[in-house]
């Protein structure tokens, strides 16, 4: 993982990224990812555990559903997560990649 990219940085990064569960255009939220990240009681996870999610996904599915319940493989979404950290600031490779997740991993299954 790179070291230099910093929280802000990649927080602005992954706003300008459409949802990476139904691809609603952004700007988009931040998604933490809490399952097995360096997550504390009353901390949130580091900021390369996040992915771009649109409000009605990020608030009626994961915080509703349940982070598990909502991604299913919650290894799949880390890796999504780290990768996205790994080429922060790549916006074209970043769009290429999160299509790609939706497609493969989810199926498709989430519509604006």
């Amino acid at each position: 993982m790179q070291e230099s990219v910093t929280e802000e940085t990649h927080f602005k990064f992954i706003r300008r990224l459409p949802c990476c569960s139904c691809s609603a255009p952004p700007p988009s939220q931040v998604s933490h990812i809490s399952r097995h990240t360096d997550k504390g009681m009353g901390t949130k996870a580091s900021h390369w555990w996040t992915v771009p999610q649109c409000h009605n996904c990020h608030a009626n599915g994961v915080h509703m559903k349940g982070e598990i319940s909502f991604w299913g493989d919650i290894d799949r979404v880390k890796a999504l997560a780290l990768k996205l950290y790994e080429i922060s600031g790549n916006m074209e490779l970043a769009k290429r990649i999160t299509n790609g997740f939706r497609h493969q991993f989810l199926g498709g299954k989430f519509k604006r």
